[in-house]
């Protein structure tokens, strides 16, 4: 997993440094720093902590090298997703850093909420469709890590992200946007109707016949399930 993006090693007082200035807006279970912002800067600080991974994921494929790379890789495919600015490694504290800055809009359930209209699902619909065809498989892809301004869409937490999706991955990730909606009591896909936002889906994503098929079978063995 190579990128172009060079890593720079700080101290534990830079890190510590880092760690006060930012405003922390996300502890990890352990209580460690996790998100941060830069309000001056509109900037985001992530950090990913290594001390409970294993060798090859403390030095080799490391959550915020995955970022790093698909931040890249996402980017050159035309679509809009974070730009790392700042790549930092302290391994006395044994911790990355990825600082980047704030992308404008607000997520898709905030757009819901704001206009009380579902309107934007069809759009967004089409949206994921394009991204599966440029073979984004985007795992943590809820209905809150996808931003729109103005109508142009945005991908957030992309260190989940993978270059590579087949047609089940693909139903995976709709079902994923479904099961997360119900799960936080939010019921529009109820009154808009999933079915309806898997067609929207279907009619823009170029998939033969027995692909939209197969994708709808492991569709319902995932919302069963």
């Amino acid at each position: 997993m190579f990128t172009k993006f060079k890593q720079k090693k700080i101290s534990a007082v830079q890190l510590d440094e880092l760690i006060n200035t930012c405003k922390l807006i996300r502890r990890n279970k352990y209580e460690q720093a996790k998100v941060g912002l830069f309000k001056e800067k509109q900037e985001i600080i992530k950090f990913f902590w290594l001390d409970r991974k294993s060798f090859f994921r403390r030095n080799i494929y490391t959550v915020s090298r995955q970022l790093v790379y698909n931040a890249e890789k996402i980017n050159q495919l035309g679509f809009t997703t974070t730009v790392p600015k700042y790549w930092y490694r302290c391994d006395e504290r044994q911790v990355e850093v990825v600082i980047y800055d704030f992308l404008p809009g607000i997520t898709i359930y905030e757009t819901i909420a704001a206009t009380n209209s579902c309107d934007i699902l069809k759009p967004f619909a089409a949206y994921v469709a394009k991204i599966h065809k440029a073979n984004i498989y985007f795992r943590a892809g809820h209905l809150d890590n996808y931003l729109q301004d103005n109508g142009q869409f945005s991908l957030i937490d992309i260190d989940n992200a993978r270059l590579g999706i087949s047609i089940r991955q693909r139903a995976k990730n709709l079902s994923y946007m479904y099961k997360h909606a119900i799960s936080n009591k939010l019921d529009f896909f109820n009154s808009y109707d999933f079915n309806r936002f898997v067609d929207e889906y279907l009619d823009v994503s170029q998939l033969s016949v027995s692909q939209k098929k197969a994708l709808q079978k492991h569709l319902n063995n995932y919302l069963i399930s």
